[in-house]
């Protein structure tokens, strides 16, 4: 059967129980960003980007590098083009 749900299922849930505690599982930056904002714009002050040692940058800068190099990961070693296949552009 197709059991890739079930095993990106179980990833993200061993993502949230190996990480969730100590992150706040801040896998969507939208999650974390948005309200460490708030709360600044509502007079906490700088101590919400600076909390949990200044972590908050982690889950926006994170995507943006492991997405393309998972991507490249991808096209080198598990779809590596053809010989006889052009590249499209």
């Amino acid at each position: 059967g197709n059991l890739g749900p079930v095993i990106i299922g179980g990833l993200v849930a061993l993502l949230i129980l190996g990480f969730g505690g100590i992150t706040g599982v801040a896998m969507n930056p939208a999650r974390d960003l948005a309200p460490r904002i708030m709360t600044f714009l509502a007079g906490w002050g700088s101590e919400v980007f600076t909390a949990g040692n200044n972590y908050w940058w982690i889950p926006i800068v994170a995507p943006m590098i492991g997405a393309p190099l998972g991507g490249a990961v991808y096209n080198a070693f598990i779809d590596p083009p053809k010989e006889n296949e052009q590249q499209q552009v």
